[in-house]
């Protein structure tokens, strides 16, 4: 018996990526061989049987698996792999993640995802409505500071909360970064009045913001 996990090409796949790929095992089984009963709370199969013939037990249900066919093992079921011939048989099995385990762990993971992004978004708007009405180069710098701290916050909550490959994810950090935008925009025209007020030269820094004044 030979049962080894293929190695995935890490270069297809980028850091934080989410996909419901698991792994691609490989199984040899000689003449009288099994496979130990399992059963996934996650995943699903498909087994490929590659050389000879195996018969495959799915729920207690027994079908014989021929070279070249295929068999899908649902999520949930108990199931294991036989070799009643006298021949060696080989067989691929390939997991990924059942799409209902997929939308159940979304949905367990809502309930302090949201939660953490709701306090952080509060934060945000409580740093920005707590901008002076003036302010000097080092307190806009500070906020300026401040407000992108909290964004990158918000971005990994969002990222663990939601995911950013999906229509809710990218709408939440879209809204993030129009805020924030926003604020910088009025940070940069509070502290034009508050250098105008002193009398300084704003110099190109202030004749492209003019306008925002």
């Amino acid at each position: 018996m030979n049962i080894q996990r293929l190695p995935i090409h890490d270069d297809f796949f980028t850091s934080g990526s989410r996909s419901p790929f698991g792994g691609v095992w490989v199984v040899e089984l000689d003449a009288g061989e099994a496979t130990e009963p399992r059963r996934h709370d996650a995943l699903e199969e498909i087994y490929c049987m590659v050389e000879g013939e195996g018969r495959l037990v799915i729920a207690d249900k027994r079908r014989t698996l021929r070279t070249g066919e295929v068999a899908y093992v649902p999520r949930l079921a108990r199931h294991w792999l036989e070799n009643p011939s006298p021949t060696r048989l080989r067989c691929l099995t390939v997991e990924g993640i059942a799409a209902e385990a997929l939308q159940e762990r979304t949905e367990q993971a809502e309930p302090s995802g949201p939660c953490d992004y709701g306090e952080a978004l509060q934060r945000l708007e409580d740093a920005i409505r707590a901008m002076p009405e003036r302010m000097d180069r080092v307190a806009a710098i500070q906020k300026i500071v401040a407000l992108f701290d909290i964004a990158g916050q918000l971005s990994e909550i969002i990222d663990r909360a939601f995911g950013l490959d999906n229509q809710r994810g990218v709408n939440a950090l879209s809204h993030i970064e129009r805020r924030v935008m926003d604020a910088v925009v009025e940070i940069t025209r509070r502290y034009r009045h508050e250098e105008t007020d002193l009398g300084l030269d704003l110099g190109e820094f202030g004749g492209r913001l003019g306008e925002l004044g």
